[in-house]
């Protein structure tokens, strides 16, 4: 049986729902209450129900609950060690192919996009790339087009190194007053769309997804869709990485993927 605060949680989902079309119905229970709760803290609501009239009403208000329920969290070359089994496992294996779709589900503010393109561009690969990077919140998305990163420039240097890296971070960015802004010719081939996972199909066939850390804020039904939608969405070979809190677990996921490299989260499309 729901407690008090799960209906009133609901109620407010599907609220948001039927307003704005963002559906958070399937996300995890316990992720959301506790995001919800910091919102009510915050905003010095009694309860959750005291929330849905606020965020009906306003939409800048509905943009400040969905910053919260979209956790944008992210750093350039986040793992490091994960995008290095990347260039060394699934780069080899994307040099033979003339052309390459990428789909970056979950992009945020854009931060491991930028970080996934200078290394394509390492490896001689991002001039025959299309990079797909999608997100379910507009505000990150237009921040992640503007290529203006709010990041330790120093960081990211170490980072990028330890991801990889073969030529010098100041090859793709400069630094400005609050991090780096991305150099123009490596923003060119990446395609910023709003796409929700809960209720999108995908847009094209890839030889690559990556949704890193997204997952695991999911339900466990939530999750089977949506890795039946990448699967759907990747040709026949073709690779999925998640990030290092995110795991399939086999066999339930056997027909459509095998472990490519399990211990950093790489899997390929079964054929």
């Amino acid at each position: 049986m729901l407690t008090d605060e799960e209906i009133e949680l609901s109620v407010l989902l599907k609220a948001v729902y039927l307003k704005y079309g963002y559906d958070f119905r399937e996300y995890s229970y316990d992720s959301l209450l506790r995001r919800v709760r910091l919102r009510c803290k915050r905003w010095q609501c009694e309860s959750i129900s005291s929330l849905i009239p606020l965020v009906i009403y306003s939409e800048d208000k509905f943009r400040q609950l969905l910053h919260d329920l979209t956790i944008p969290v992210t750093s350039m070359f986040r793992d490091p060690e994960y995008f290095k089994a990347l260039v060394d496992n699934v780069f080899p294996v994307l040099k033979t192919y003339p052309k390459i779709n990428i789909w970056h589900a979950g992009c945020a503010s854009g931060e491991e996009v930028y970080s996934l393109v200078f290394l394509l561009n390492d490896y001689g690969l991002y001039d025959r790339a299309s990079i797909y990077a999608t997100d379910i919140n507009q505000q990150q998305l237009d921040q992640a087009r503007r290529g203006r990163l709010d990041v330790s420039a120093e960081d990211a240097k170490q980072a990028y190194h330890r991801a990889g890296g073969i030529s010098t971070l100041e090859r793709y960015v400069q630094v400005i007053d609050r991090g780096v802004e991305v150099l123009q010719p490596f923003t060119e081939n990446i395609y910023f769309c709003k796409h929700d996972l809960t209720t999108d199909n995908h847009f094209g066939q890839m030889e690559l997804i990556i949704c890193r850390n997204v997952l695991i804020y999911f339900d466990q039904e939530l999750k089977k869709n949506v890795i039946n939608l990448f699967s759907n969405a990747l040709y026949e070979g073709g690779f999925l990485f998640l990030g290092k809190d995110d795991a399939l677990v086999m066999p339930e996921f056997e027909n459509n993927f095998s472990s490519f490299d399990g211990k950093f989260r790489i899997y390929k499309r079964s054929f």
